[in-house]
């Protein structure tokens, strides 16, 4: 879909921050000028998924222009118009960007659905599907499964965006459908509804006036689609094989370029208010509660894991006061989550999170802990963490609160991976046991962090845009004032530092510019820390707008109103140390994505995301996007120690697609993470951080469409592994968080240079799975060449494995 944010209604926040996994832009550059041409020369084929920022390029036929729309401008210009209007709370980008994700991907998935689309006069296929989208969101909403009301609700926004694009409603009617996903009926047109199109450039008057409703026939595979009848409108466009039988041409509205391009933005202006009527009606239909619309739009996700031992006995009341002052501080505010998760863990077995919408039931939750049983140190922390993650919505923190290492390190990969790819952060809070006493001290946390804590609680906060802290327990009363200051799911990044302490200490200035009202500088590691201001004056407790937490083993400074300019952070002392710098700002880093070209198989064209890490050292396409207020701005690829190894040569984008940044890289070989620098609207200096660590590898692992689980059946997922790096042997595993997983096949094999392995994942769903839940499988492949991970230098464990995640739902056989 291809719509402009510069029709009626559009003129909205600009907003927030980060993202989901969704690309948001189209191909500026691609990989080759082979690539270019089929990416600039395709006709669109519906309204895109993503915004476009192609404009550089000649307008082919159906080519997006610059300030058409997309389905993502028209479902933030509906959503931000409706919180605004009807919640009075500004959407979060995160609950955004997953609903334009479901959105997006409608497209990839349900490419031959014609209901999904109103393609082929499936009026009462679409408005079916539309009614059972509306029961999953209620039904969503009611259990507390925020995430799963985002995807119905980008699905079915899909579909009331396209019936406008692909039926004949805008030639024949002004406004909109009001009965659009009601019990209304369109009575579909008897006879002939199209003429052939009077000419190779333009198809406006091919339509039979007047008409009853009719919408476009598409088939983009032979023997697939439907078949258009005749005298019928085709929907149009290069992939859309049903276009050249008679009468040929199309009535799409997708792109200013489409065969009844001159309609486009009026179908746009129609779609952004059928949108934000649709969310309307969820209220006054359906009876959603206000609260229920601001947990489905506005808020993030707080996950909670607790380690339960008895060895935690004398700090854990201070732990779950702590968690609770935590959600309670948040309550009434932008931070008030949507979505709450408690993962408590003592093992051997570790039971299902608790996941609520409710912060009263959360909190009752949290205070029934007890600290009791275990004795069998280390602790299943990382299978508790990988169960929090997957129960979470996208978007969010995870607070993990342990006395212990992690007794199964081997499973920290598949929580990295998928909180990763979930964008929720991990922070780690250790409280050290001394190994003679058994008690909770300074020395031991002392000695934790000289140390160093469990590499696999180091890796996972470091590959989130977490931290990790070593405590001593009696500072267990002061998390929430830690946690709250690093951790605020609308703060902006700026800086992000993970390296060892040498005999000098490690400086580092950070641009501090005019768009940020407050600002948190904190460190991690047994150091000794100095901040300076532009003017050359030490930060210093009792300063104006100054607050200092000083720790075991944790500085952190909070800033209000600071002077813009550029910050100078010293560090010293010895071992390995950690810096976050973050803070509270209009301009950010919006999304950051390595995408695929998938328009052969999608039903409308553009990139796409791909699955798991990039590919080293090959060309890759990347697509950015910052929010607004900006000047100037490029991206780069930095170490996690700070140094610059790559400064992008990226196109931005023109109208609506003037915050894109798209075009080629090639990704170096070590980890890195996305900077991106430049001026303000104002001309000062800014510097912005996207969260988390990138390890680009040799080997990818290609994921299928997700498949709903039937009680009582075996599903089978085959998974494509391609090796780009040396010949080696591979071995796959798998990790579900429900423990549906009954084999793989194979699960070791031999791939030589370029080629590939398909791979068979099953899962077998117990008669008693419930309805509605859903499991999420991460996979992961790892070269032979990996060995031992202590063996072997830290920057290799990145470059020889890859990974993905599929998330399946468990449905009735005649839901299938």
């Amino acid at each position: 879909m291809q719509f402009s944010e510069s029709v009626s209604e559009s003129d909205h926040l600009k907003s927030m921050k980060t993202r989901i996994k969704a690309t948001i832009a189209f191909a500026i550059l691609s990989v080759s000028p082979l690539a270019i041409s089929l990416i600039f020369t395709q006709q669109a084929d519906a309204f895109e998924p993503w915004r476009s920022g192609k404009s550089q390029f000649p307008v082919g036929k159906g080519e997006a222009r610059p300030d058409d729309a997309s389905h993502q401008s028209i479902t933030e210009d509906a959503v931000k118009a409706f919180a605004r209007d009807s919640l009075s709370c500004p959407p979060s980008e995160a609950a955004i960007q997953e609903i334009v994700t479901a959105n997006g991907f409608t497209d990839l998935w349900e490419v031959l659905s014609s209901s999904a689309h109103f393609d082929c006069e499936d009026f009462s296929g679409g408005q079916k599907r539309l009614g059972q989208q509306i029961v999953a969101i209620i039904d969503s909403l009611n259990k507390g499964k925020i995430s799963k009301a985002r995807e119905a609700l980008g699905q079915a926004l899909h579909a009331v965006q396209d019936f406008y694009s692909h039926s004949n409603w805008v030639e024949t009617r002004g406004g909109i459908y009001e009965d659009l996903g009601r019990a209304g009926r369109l009575t579909v047109a008897s006879g002939p509804t199209c003429l052939a199109c009077p000419s190779a450039s333009g198809c406006e008057n091919n339509l039979i006036l007047p008409a009853q409703w009719t919408s476009g026939y598409f088939s983009a595979f032979v023997f697939t689609g439907c078949k258009k009848p005749a005298a019928k409108c085709s929907h149009g466009g290069s992939l859309d094989r049903t276009a050249k039988d008679s009468p040929k041409g199309g009535i799409n509205k997708d792109t200013s370029n489409s065969p009844h391009g001159a309609l486009h933005h009026s179908a746009a202006a129609a779609a952004v208010l059928a949108s934000k009527r649709f969310l309307t009606n969820l209220q006054t239909d359906h009876h959603v509660t206000v609260e229920q619309l601001k947990k489905l739009l506005c808020g993030p996700t707080l996950a909670i894991s607790i380690d339960t031992t008895a060895s935690m006995r004398p700090i854990i009341e201070e732990v779950k006061n702590s968690a609770i002052r935590i959600v309670n501080n948040r309550l009434g505010t932008d931070e008030e989550p949507a979505e709450y998760v408690l993962a408590p863990f003592n093992g051997p077995e570790v039971p299902d999170p608790i996941v609520t919408s409710d912060p009263n039931i959360f909190k009752r939750a949290i205070s029934g802990l007890s600290a009791s049983g275990g004795g069998d140190s280390p602790e299943p922390a990382m299978t508790a963490a990988f169960k929090a993650v997957s129960a979470a919505t996208s978007s969010g923190d995870l607070f993990l609160f342990t006395d212990d290492n992690a007794k199964d390190a081997s499973r920290e990969t598949a929580v990295r991976d998928l909180a990763a790819n979930k964008k929720i952060r991990v922070f780690p809070s250790v409280f050290p046991n001394d190994p003679k006493s058994g008690r909770h001290t300074r020395s031991a946390a002392a000695a934790t962090v000289a140390h160093r804590v469990d590499p696999s609680y180091q890796e996972v906060a470091e590959g989130t845009a977490g931290q990790v802290f070593s405590l001593d327990a009696s500072e267990a009363g002061q998390i929430m004032t830690l946690l709250n200051d690093v951790s605020r799911s609308n703060a902006v990044n700026l800086l992000s530092i993970q390296d060892t302490l040498g005999p000098t200490p490690s400086v580092y200035h950070v641009p501090i510019d005019n768009t940020l009202s407050a600002v948190t500088f904190s460190t991690s590691g047994d150091t000794s820390v100095t901040l300076t201001r532009p003017d050359g004056s030490v930060v210093q407790a009792g300063d104006p707008d100054v607050t200092i937490v000083s720790l075991s083993s944790v500085h952190l400074f909070s800033i209000g109103s600071p002077p813009t300019g550029f910050w100078r952070i010293s560090v010293s002392g010895s071992g390995a140390f950690s810096i976050t710098v973050t803070g509270e700002a209009t301009l950010d880093v919006k999304s950051f994505d390595f995408v695929q070209d998938l328009t052969a198989q999608a039903h409308e064209p553009g990139l796409f995301p791909i699955d798991g890490f990039p590919v080293a050292l090959q060309t890759n396409i990347v697509s950015g996007e910052l929010t607004d207020a900006f000047d100037f701005a490029q991206f780069e690829f930095r170490s996690p120690a700070g140094g610059i190894l790559q400064v992008l040569d990226l196109q931005r984008g023109t109208g609506t697609a003037n915050t894109v940044f798209v075009g080629s890289v090639i990704p170096p070989s070590t980890p890195f993470l996305v900077y991106a620098t430049g001026r303000t609207a104002a001309g000062v200096r800014f510097q912005r951080l996207l969260p988390g660590t990138i390890t680009p590898q040799s080997v990818t692992i290609a994921a299928p469409a997700p498949a709903d689980l039937v009680p009582g059946t075996l599903t089978t997922y085959t998974f494509r592994v391609h090796n780009l790096g040396s010949a080696d042997r591979f071995n796959f595993t798998a990790f579900d968080d429900k423990g549906f997983l009954a084999g793989i096949t194979p699960a070791s094999f031999w791939l030589s240079y370029d080629e590939t392995k398909e791979v068979t994942v099953t899962l077998r769903t117990p008669r008693g799975a419930v309805i509605g839940t859903s499991d999420t499988l991460t996979v992961n492949v790892t070269s032979n060449r990996g060995g031992d991970r202590g063996s072997r230098p830290r920057e290799d464990l990145f470059n020889t494995r890859n990974f993905a995640v599929v998330v399946s739902d468990v449905a009735r056989p005649d839901a299938l």
